[in-house]
């Protein structure tokens, strides 16, 4: 049996770039919903992209498939937050 090889970069990638194409949608559907909702869907959406904008910055040394990324596009919050 062969070995399963994964590339965790192309992962990391390829799922910040659904997570920020499932944020513009997003966008254009929180303003048909109440404050509330809006708030809470915003809550939980920023609350994963935060957590996959941790995971770029994750490697390990030496591994060609599990590089630094910390230099790529994060995915946009939906919130305002003071910076």
């Amino acid at each position: 049996m062969g070995k399963l090889q994964i590339s965790f970069d192309g992962w990391r990638i390829n799922t910040i770039e659904e997570m920020t194409e499932l944020g513009d949608e997003l966008k254009e559907a929180l303003d048909e919903l109440d404050d509330n909702r809006k708030a809470s869907i915003i809550d939980k959406f920023d609350t994963v992209a935060c957590s996959f904008n941790f995971i770029k910055s994750v490697w390990v040394d030496g591994v060609e498939n599990f590089s630094n990324l910390d230099k790529s596009p994060e995915v946009p919050l939906l919130g305002e937050y003071d910076e």
